[in-house]
């Protein structure tokens, strides 16, 4: 009975396909709403916090000098 299926439809074998590769298989995953999301809202969170960040930067700068300028003129009076 074995042998005859055989001989009908062929051995019993697991035929691979062509595996994808990674970056087909990363395209793949952005194709997802949910991910594209996810991956949009990192980037507007990246941008925000290096604004952020320079923006601390100016202000202390522009603190520094201004605590400076205090300190000369309060050494002036002593």
């Amino acid at each position: 009975m074995a042998e005859e299926s055989r001989e009908s439809y062929g051995n019993n074998v697991i035929t691979h396909g062509k595996k994808d590769s990674i970056w087909k298989r990363i395209w793949a995953a952005f194709v997802n709403p949910f991910t594209s999301i996810l991956f949009l809202l990192t980037v507007v969170s990246v941008l925000k916090i290096s604004l952020i960040w320079q923006l601390f930067q100016r202000t202390m700068s522009l603190r520094m000098v201004i605590l400076k300028l205090d300190i000369q003129r309060w050494m002036r009076f002593l």
